[in-house]
């Protein structure tokens, strides 16, 4: 049998250029979520990959009391599909090769970023749906997708997650939606260690309406009044919004960058139109010229993990 005291936690942070605008609040936010988890019984290990236009494995299999502090250096595109079949290839791969008992009872993997896919080379979202969905039902891992600047529900249900386990965040409510994500893996983890089966601690730790709310995802939502609303995206408008022309402006040094703004509560992606607009503006928390070419990832790629699901299938 695994072990039910034991969680693994796999995170998979997008580090695009567009996170150059809420770097500093994941940073933190990052290390309130291991302090917190530091915090919950039972034991739990951690592994953090990264991406952009490549993927990086940052480490892996790593005790929670010893997590270092995140570097976050945005750049480049989102491959998310290439990210998320990476991720979820490698952590099988490292899971198989254990004795059964030294197996964790419970698998996490968490993926968060604030915006669409938009340069996978290799894997597809129907790809990563049936990868996601295998994992799920054949060895019970649970899946939680953080996604600001769109709807998350959706983004989450093309990719097989659940919708009970997305959470839609506002870019400027970053550290609220750590904690959410913080109090979900602890009621999972607790669940676990009282006992309850996968499906049970999985039901127990579905993001509630109040935690919702919290995260930013209350600001459009149906359950608010139209006058709430109004007055909640009016203050996100005028903290958070930037036109490109503005963002991309030189010496320009608030929030944002010309890659996304929000203008009447809807986002304006232009990430996809402009990426090479965008890699070559200065961010504006360096001002500093992004890098404009990413290599390429290392081998094993998106496709070997693929022939590798399907040859253990």
């Amino acid at each position: 049998m695994t072990d039910s005291a034991l969680t693994h936690i796999y995170v998979l942070l997008d580090r695009s250029g567009s996170m150059s605008a809420i770097a500093d609040d994941t940073v933190g936010g990052f290390a309130a979520f291991v302090r917190e988890q530091q915090s919950v019984p039972g034991r739990c290990r951690l592994s953090l990959a990264q991406f952009d236009d490549s993927y990086e494995r940052v480490y892996a299999s790593v005790d929670i009391q010893d997590v270092p502090a995140l570097d976050l250096q945005p750049r480049g595109s989102t491959a998310l599909h290439d990210a998320m079949v990476r991720l979820i290839g490698e952590a099988g791969a490292e899971l198989a090769a254990l004795p059964e008992d030294q197996r964790p009872g419970t698998v996490l993997v968490a993926v968060l970023t604030d915006g669409h896919e938009n340069s996978s080379r290799e894997a597809t979202g129907a790809m990563v749906k049936e990868l996601v969905e295998r994992q799920q039902s054949q060895w019970g891992w649970q899946f939680t997708y953080l996604g600001a600047n769109q709807d998350a529900v959706l983004t989450a249900h093309g990719l097989g997650i659940r919708a009970e386990d997305a959470l839609t965040y506002a870019a400027g409510n970053v550290d609220a939606a750590f904690h959410v994500q913080s109090a979900k893996t602890r009621r999972l983890r607790e669940a676990r260690i009282g006992g309850a089966s996968l499906a049970d601690a999985a039901a127990a730790a579905a993001y509630t309406a109040e935690e919702r709310d919290a995260a930013g995802e209350g600001l459009r939502g149906p359950e608010r009044s139209p006058a709430a609303q109004e007055t909640a995206a009016g203050a996100f408008r005028r903290e958070r919004c930037r036109p490109p022309s503005e963002a991309t402006a030189p010496g320009w040094r608030g929030r944002g960058c010309g890659c996304q703004a929000l203008c009447g509560g809807r986002v304006m992606d232009i990430t996809s139109r402009a990426v090479s607009s965008c890699s070559s503006v200065s961010s504006p928390r360096s001002r500093k010229p992004m890098a404009t070419t990413v290599s390429r990832m290392v081998r094993p790629s998106a496709t070997d993990f693929l022939a590798i699901f399907a040859a253990f299938s």
